[in-house]
């Protein structure tokens, strides 16, 4: 079994997208994946898992939670392995234990070059 971490967007944070954690973690038990565990309130999760493909655990989260009214919203997943290397790869070491001012996004898929190339260029 591999370990994951599903990241929903925006659940939450304000007065939509509510979701209490007993019932993501149940939501996610439902679907077949294993040791469930969810961080506060935050709308994130970290399970195990036998299937492979990061965007197939992400689809399925998503549907799952898409079934619930006024819950549609992205679905990103990482391996265990993946969030050891992010962060085995931080390039700011010495704020590593700032936790308030150190951040991670994370994106769903590959961002268009042109637009990457852009936003290095401001």
């Amino acid at each position: 079994m591999q370990t994951y971490v599903a990241l929903l967007r925006g659940i939450n944070v304000g007065a939509h997208k509510r979701i209490a954690m007993a019932d993501l973690r149940a939501l996610i038990e439902g679907l077949g994946y294993a040791d469930v565990r969810t961080h506060l309130n935050s709308g994130n999760a970290v399970f195990a898992s036998q299937v492979g493909v990061n965007q197939d655990v992400a689809s399925t989260i998503r549907a799952a939670v898409a079934s619930r009214p006024g819950m549609n919203t992205a679905v990103v997943v990482r391996s265990g392995e993946e969030m050891q290397r992010i962060i085995a790869g931080n390039p700011f070491p010495d704020r590593a234990d700032d936790h308030k001012t150190l951040h991670v996004a994370f994106l769903a898929g590959t961002p268009d070059r042109q637009l990457v190339e852009a936003l290095a260029g401001i």
